[in-house]
């Protein structure tokens, strides 16, 4: 291969973004062949050609995302989860309302995404993977691992997997895109309310109270969500601070619930 041309393709490579349209292929190729050494060159440049695509389809691609995220609007927690007394637990954002959102913007910009789900994925677990597509042909898959939920007495075996995998899709979604999903405070009022006892916990005295029952952990979820405490895609860590309870006595009490639930 001659020197000439092994340092125009090395220099077509080094090319920024904005002189790629610069370069032609067909021209380096008709002197390849002219030079007597066509079929090793032309398996560089082939190369060189699609490195040349996937450089400028990423391009497009990280354009396209940023315009897309400059004029997304901030996704509303919308849906309302209570407790068994009938206050207001937390919000979330469901997936069709968050499609709904996002579906004509990603469209204008020239995105495309669909979900693939890993069936081959280990026991107690799921797994998601998003994959937006973009016209100008670069792909980004982001993926998602969670545990499934505990299952409950009224939920069988396929709802448990099938709310743990619209939770796994809503995540690997938002983060796919970089959605900004936004919410109220649990209280309304920018302020954590007190637990029966008049403390406020924290997300200490979270931490404390499920080192605290670690023995029990299956049958707190089972009752969590039985109590609509937390989602059946959830775990102990996103229960509720105001349902925490911040003492030992609340605690005691607490797990005589739960055993008295089984």
């Amino acid at each position: 291969m001659s020197d000439k041309l092994t340092v125009a393709s090395k220099s077509a490579l080094t090319q920024p973004e904005s002189n790629m349209s610069r370069v032609d292929i067909g021209a380096l190729m008709e002197s390849a062949v002219k030079q007597g050494s066509a079929m090793e060159v032309f398996k560089e440049l082939r190369a060189m050609e699609a490195d040349i695509q996937a450089r400028r389809s990423k391009a497009a691609f990280d354009e396209a995302l940023s315009a897309f995220q400059s004029e997304c609007p901030t996704i509303v927690k919308t849906k309302g989860v209570s407790t068994n007394s009938g206050a207001l637990a937390y919000k979330y954002a469901p997936i069709e309302e968050i499609e709904i959102v996002i579906r004509p913007i990603e469209r204008a910009h020239g995105f495309n995404h669909t979900f693939n789900q890993d069936v081959e994925s280990q026991p107690g677990w799921v797994i998601a993977r998003c994959i937006v597509t973009h016209v100008a042909g670069h792909t980004r898959e982001t993926v998602g691992k969670f545990p499934i939920g505990t299952k409950t007495q009224i939920m069988s075996d396929t709802q448990v997997y099938a709310s743990a995998l619209t939770f796994c899709n809503r995540r690997v979604l938002a983060n796919a895109y970089g959605l900004v999903i936004a919410g109220e405070d649990k209280d309304g009022a920018g302020k954590q309310k007190a637990s029966v006892s008049g403390k406020v916990a924290t997300p200490a005295t979270l931490a404390w109270f499920i080192e605290q029952t670690k023995p029990i952990h299956k049958q707190l979820m089972a009752y969590a969500i039985d109590k609509a405490i937390i989602m059946p895609d959830q775990t102990l860590d996103d229960w509720p601070l105001e349902q925490c309870p911040t003492s030992k006595t609340e605690l005691t009490k607490l797990k005589a619930e739960v055993e008295a639930h089984q």
